[in-house]
């Protein structure tokens, strides 16, 4: 923390914007900085010298500062408050939606203080290297240089939106078969042979009990060998399967019954194929009619006008020079009445005057 703080001062007050290079020392301080400690934050042990990071950090710096990182760290924040959601008394809030959008408008403001350390930068620093004095009295000017950020992106969060009843991956409608076996003798690779690949043409088949993934193509094979009695809760409750495959569109769940004694020509019993098969044919003509319902949505405005993105994050009529409101404001709104969370987030652009901040 405290080779952070100094590279960190170090780096600001020169006045001045500079490329990475390996044999900067301030740069390379603060990269090895940060990387240890982020390395503590996940775990990562042991952590690596100055030297060691100087000597790879020519290929990671690119990747460093990017959006992907800053929705990483959003991936994170919210895994925890889907772990949260098992524990009775849970310190963290609902899962939320995190987007990231251009800002509708570009704005400028003065760059804040990041760290309260009154940094002071001598006036014409940044170009000549040496500080500006007063043509008068001849005393040096050192003064806080003032600086401005611009604002284009905006990073948040937003409560999920309910189940679609013709989306085919939040539905909870699925196309279901009941298969009756005798569960003490059939093993799991059994049912994947006899049921999904033979009777049910599923050749790249994953195998889901719950949350629990019980198969998957090339994976978890140890299971093969496991009798489907073991796998029920109850002998007289029925096991019931999401099976997700390649040439099927949508999931299908298929109802296990045990059922003694069944051998011969009659070990597996399968009820409600055809009725499974007309059901995924709806849900996917459904689903398809209400994109298509949706893309005709976004690209009419309802007067016979297509909308299209402006530059800005906005969109504006064809025909008409006047700007409507972007969809990213709404969602903004929205967000603000779910009491969803916003903070600041520093950055850079490309530009050589520009400082950026981004607003998660």
């Amino acid at each position: 923390v405290s080779l952070f703080l100094d590279a960190f001062t170090r780096c600001v007050r020169r006045g001045n914007r500079h490329a990475f290079c390996k044999e900067d020392d301030d740069a390379v301080d603060f990269v090895a900085a940060v990387a240890n400690l982020r390395a503590f934050v996940f775990h990562i042990f042991p952590l690596q010298s100055v030297e060691e990071i100087r000597s790879i950090a020519g290929a990671i710096v690119p990747a460093i500062a990017t959006t992907n990182a800053i929705v990483a760290a959003a991936v994170v924040q919210q895994a925890l408050c889907v772990l949260g959601m098992k524990e009775t008394t849970c310190r963290f809030g609902k899962p939320q939606m995190v987007y990231v959008r251009r800002v509708p408008q570009v704005r400028r403001r003065p760059f804040p203080d990041p760290c309260g350390c009154n940094i002071h930068v001598a006036h014409g620093s940044d170009r000549k290297g040496d500080s500006s004095s007063d043509e008068k009295t001849g005393k040096k000017n050192d003064a806080i240089q003032k600086r401005w950020a611009t604002d284009l992106f905006l990073v948040h969060s937003a409560p999920p939106s309910l189940p679609s009843s013709n989306c085919l991956v939040c539905r909870e409608h699925y196309p279901t078969v009941r298969v009756f076996l005798d569960a003490t003798h059939t093993t799991l690779g059994q049912f994947l042979c006899t049921v999904l690949r033979e009777r049910l043409s599923m050749t790249a088949a994953s195998v889901f009990c719950g949350a629990n993934v019980l198969y998957e193509e090339d994976e978890y094979e140890a299971l093969a060998t496991t009798p489907l009695a073991d796998l029920m809760t109850a002998a007289d409750r029925p096991l019931e399967l999401l099976v997700d495959d390649l040439n099927h569109e949508v999931e299908w769940r298929l109802v296990v019954n045990h059922i003694p004694a069944m051998e011969g020509s009659d070990a597996v019993k399968l009820e409600g194929i055809d009725a499974a098969l007309q059901l995924e044919q709806k849900l996917v003509a459904d689903s398809k009619k209400n994109a298509a319902a949706i893309a005709a949505a976004e690209n009419d405005n309802g007067n016979g006008d297509r909308v299209v993105p402006t530059k800005t994050g906005g969109v504006e009529n064809d025909d008409e020079d006047d700007v409507v409101d972007s969809p990213s404001l709404n969602v903004k709104d929205a967000a603000a009445g779910n009491r969803a969370t916003v903070t600041v987030v520093l950055s850079d652009s490309d530009g050589d005057d520009v400082d950026v901040v981004e607003i998660e």
